[in-house]
Parts: structure tokens; C-alpha cells; sequence
């Protein structure tokens, strides 16, 4: 139990964000309830327990010193996934105001190579992949954690005004773009 604890805390200290938009629209914008995209126990190839669950529906501005800071969230949808005291995966998916806003996200996305929200010494490098929906990013970073050699990995990507965030650890880069892969095969659908 101080284990699944200690890993809870290890995950939250590396990626509690709060996701969100803008104010402009765009007509390439999709309007979806975002429970009906996300990755279920069903879809993963790992034993892992669900940890926590969200789903914000009202409206809001994301605070300073956060993954989307400054934006307006139309709806947050986040869940986090745990194997053992080190291995996560944690999904969010957001629906941002315009596809403008989504796009600009991932481009800084892209060129940084710390992320707000995101434990402040670790300095994230870019993976070339081949794009999941409209426009993608991998990044990777290895560090240590309670001990272990980890590699962190956060898969971001968007289609249209929709953007989804996978950070995981001790996950294959070809399993979390399976699971990105997955979502953007139900966006799609809608």
C-alpha cells in the first residue's frame, strides 16, 4: 500500500495539469463528449488498476505554471492508470475553444523542452514519429525514480479542437502510440 502511495505521488508530482482553450471559434471545431474517446482497462495490454478518474464539463482557465496555462478548457476528460510503484499511464484529453488554439499548443509543445506542469528538471527530447491525427509529438526522458532507471514518455496529439496527452512510464514507445492510435481511430469515428 505505502508503494501504490508512494507511485500515486510520484505521478501526480510529474504531471498534475489542468488542460484548457481559448476564446475564438473555429469552424473546424468538433463538440463530443470526450468519456466516449478515452482508453479503457479494456484496451490496455498491461494489468493495471485504474487510480483515479475525471471529467470536468464546465468551462475554465488554466493557471500559470500549468500544461495548458492561459488557455480555456471547453471539457477535461483525465484518468490514470497504474501497474506497480512506477509504471503509469495517465491520459487528458481536452477540448480547447479552436483548432487555431490545439495546433499553437502542440507546436510550443514541440519546441520546448520542459513542460509546465511537469517536474521542473527534466528535459524532455522530441521523437520523430509519423503524425497521429492532424499534427503529433513524442517526447522522452529518462531519469530515476525511487531507485529505478525510467523512461518517461508523453505522446501528444490533435484532431481539430480536440487534444489528447499520454504520459507514461515504463511503457514501449510502440505501445503508446498503439494507444494513440486507438483514440485518434475514435475521434475519428465521431
Amino acid at each position: 500500500m505505502i508503494k501504490k502511495t508512494a507511485a500515486i505521488g510520484i505521478v501526480f508530482l510529474f504531471f498534475i495539469t489542468n488542460l484548457s482553450g481559448c476564446v475564438e471559434n473555429n469552424s473546424e471545431s468538433k463538440d463530443i463528449d470526450l468519456t466516449t474517446v478515452k482508453l479503457t482497462l479494456d484496451d490496455l495490454k498491461q494489468d493495471f488498476q485504474k487510480i483515479s478518474e475525471e471529467h470536468v464539463t464546465d468551462p475554465y482557465i488554466v493557471q500559470e505554471g500549468k500544461l495548458f496555462e492561459g488557455l480555456k478548457v471547453i471539457e477535461k476528460y483525465e484518468v490514470l492508470f497504474l501497474e506497480n510503484e512506477t509504471a503509469f499511464l495517465k491520459q487528458q484529453i481536452a477540448q480547447l475553444q479552436s483548432s487555431e488554439k490545439s495546433k499553437t499548443f502542440i507546436d510550443t509543445l514541440r519546441s520546448e523542452t520542459s513542460i509546465p506542469g511537469i517536474q521542473d528538471s527534466w528535459n524532455f527530447s522530441s521523437i520523430s514519429i509519423e503524425t497521429i491525427g492532424d499534427d503529433s509529438v513524442l517526447k522522452q526522458n529518462k531519469t530515476v525514480i525511487d531507485g529505478n532507471n525510467v523512461t518517461i514518455f508523453l505522446l501528444a496529439f490533435r484532431i481539430d479542437n480536440i487534444v489528447n496527452i499520454f504520459a507514461s512510464s515504463y511503457l514501449s514507445k510502440e505501445d503508446i502510440l498503439e494507444y494513440g492510435m486507438i483514440i485518434e481511430a475514435r475521434i475519428n469515428k465521431l
